[in-house]
């Protein structure tokens, strides 16, 4: 049974075909921008939609120096 990145990448995969953006497929750092930007936006949804709203903003900083590093 494949893995969740293995399902996503396949899907990520299949919208570069139809975007016709294959491209994107032969440059290693696009592929890693890319998966960091996913990243960066799925968890700050997490954190949107669990951390009580008071503590937010000091979860969001805190995500946010650790993904810059």
């Amino acid at each position: 049974m494949k893995q969740e990145w293995e399902l996503a990448f396949e899907e990520w995969e299949q919208l570069l075909k139809r975007a016709k953006a294959e491209d994107l497929l032969q440059d290693p750092k696009a592929i890693w921008d890319e998966a960091w930007r996913h990243v960066s936006i799925i968890s700050y949804n997490i954190i949107e939609t669990t951390v009580p709203s008071e503590h937010q903003q000091a979860a969001l900083h805190s995500l946010k120096k650790r993904l810059m590093r």
